[in-house]
Parts: C-alpha cells; sequence; structure tokens
C-alpha cells in the first residue's frame, strides 16, 4: 500500500517564504545584485538565482525559463564548452555545472557587460500546459494554486481552473509558470540572441557560432528528457476557446515581447 501524501499546510508555506525572503535578503548584498534585478522582491530572488547560468571563463550568460528546454540546452552547451571532458553521470549535473550569480565576485559582475547573452523562450500555450502537467498535482505547487479563491480545494484543479488561477494572478505565484521576461534581469532587448524552443537546433547553432566562430563541426542537440511532459503533442486535448484567453491574458507580455500568436494555438 501506498504511503498516504502528507498535506502540505499553510504555516509550511509560511515558513518557506520566510526562508526564501532571508535568503534573497542575503543574496541582495552580492555584488550582482547590487547592480542588477534591483526591483526584485526579495523573496523571488533565491529562484532567479537559480535560473541564471553563468559560464565565466566562456564569458556566457543563458537565462534559464523553467518549462523550456532546459535540461537539452544544458547537457548541449555543455558538451560543446566542454568537448574533451567526460560527461557528468547525474541527470542535472550539467545544469551545476554553470555559476550562479550570487557567486560571482564584483571584477566578473562588471565584466558581465561584454559576455554573450541570450534565453530560450517558449510558447505560452504550451508552456502553461506543461507547468500545469508537471506541478499542478504536486502538493506544494498545488498548495500555491489553491490558496487563491478562484481555484480552492484539493490538488490538482483542472486545467481550466488552472488557466482561470494564471488570469487572476497567479501568473505572478511560481517561475515555473511566471512570465518569461519576468526571470530576465536583464533588457530584453540587450539581449544577443533570443532563442526559441520551437527552433532550437538552429538557434543555438547560431549561438554557438557565435561563441565560437572558429568551430568547424556542426552544432547538435543532446536530446535530455529531464522533467519532459509532452506538452507540445497534448494541446489539443487540453485547449479550448476559453483557456486560449485566459492564457492570452496571463501571458499578453511574453506573446508581445517574444512574437508568439496570441490567437492562434500551436500545432
Amino acid at each position: 500500500m501506498r504511503a498516504k501524501r502528507k498535506a502540505y499546510r499553510g504555516w509550511q508555506a509560511r515558513l518557506d517564504e520566510a526562508g526564501r525572503r532571508w535568503s534573497g535578503w542575503r543574496k541582495r548584498r552580492r555584488p550582482f545584485y547590487r547592480a542588477y534585478a534591483t526591483g526584485t522582491d526579495a523573496a523571488f530572488l533565491p529562484e532567479l538565482d537559480r535560473r541564471i547560468a553563468v559560464a565565466p571563463a566562456h564569458r556566457l550568460v543563458w537565462v534559464r525559463v523553467p518549462k523550456a528546454a532546459n535540461s537539452t540546452v544544458a547537457w548541449t552547451l555543455w558538451r560543446v564548452l566542454n568537448p574533451d571532458a567526460a560527461p557528468p553521470s547525474g541527470r542535472d549535473d550539467a545544469k551545476r555545472w554553470f555559476t550562479r550569480p550570487s557567486a560571482l565576485d564584483a571584477q566578473t559582475v562588471q565584466a558581465l557587460a561584454g559576455f554573450y547573452k541570450f534565453i530560450v523562450v517558449r510558447n505560452p500555450f504550451t508552456r502553461a500546459l506543461a507547468a500545469y502537467l508537471e506541478k499542478a498535482g504536486h502538493r506544494k505547487y498545488g498548495y500555491k494554486i489553491r490558496r487563491r479563491a478562484i481555484t480552492p480545494g484539493e490538488p490538482p484543479v483542472d486545467f481550466r481552473g488552472f488557466c482561470e488561477y494564471l488570469a487572476a494572478g497567479g501568473v505572478d505565484d511560481d517561475p515555473h509558470w511566471c512570465v518569461q521576461a519576468r526571470l530576465c534581469p536583464f533588457p530584453i532587448e540587450a539581449l544577443d540572441a533570443v532563442a526559441y524552443v520551437e527552433s532550437l537546433e538552429a538557434d543555438l547553432a547560431r549561438i554557438v557560432a557565435a561563441l565560437d566562430p572558429a568551430r568547424t563541426d556542426p552544432c547538435q542537440l543532446v536530446p535530455a528528457l529531464g522533467h519532459a511532459t509532452g506538452a507540445s503533442a497534448q494541446v489539443g486535448a487540453y485547449y479550448g476557446e476559453p483557456e486560449r484567453r485566459l492564457i492570452a491574458q496571463a501571458y499578453a507580455e511574453d506573446f508581445e515581447r517574444f512574437g508568439y500568436d496570441p490567437e492562434r494555438l500551436p500545432g
């Protein structure tokens, strides 16, 4: 018999938030956060810190958007930047190879202006569904959804309810489904490249060519399942017109900024 999952309680959520806020306050004192993301709430800084991958030796910054091919990008970049090294053994070890911004010293932070910076983004319709499929039934993430009056009760909420939750302000509750532009501490227009999950192989090839113009080997993606949900193949099964309208409303900034069509579902 499977053990019943323990519920995630309000006091645990408050304790977690207090811990994040304390950690964020400490990170605020680091050189990177004295120069960047200065207006970001302290409780969000620990999450932001996890989403920015820096490779100082290669003068590279990658803004990691959850549910946007993180594992594949991490492994592909790792192989390109470490061609002669033995591959890491753990699934997430390629991500851990990168340096977090809170660990950068003042000299490196000052040099970031000359680093190559890029972000990988995903169609908000598909990304929202991927976040739902992976997180909505989780006790901790489910609590974030259920604590709003629009989606009370036990997890998991159905997809329509999740879309209503996002459009009612829940889009700001967690980085796994927040507006993608919010995860970038740099102005989007100041980035050297915006790559798209939908054209990832070609976009990463251009980024690798910019990093190493002398490279002659073709850049090939290293498939890594990570926390894959198969959302791209399930859009038609979950979306109707009400869900489309709600997600278009919740992610209006991403649709406009990254050129996705809010009137048309992918696939």
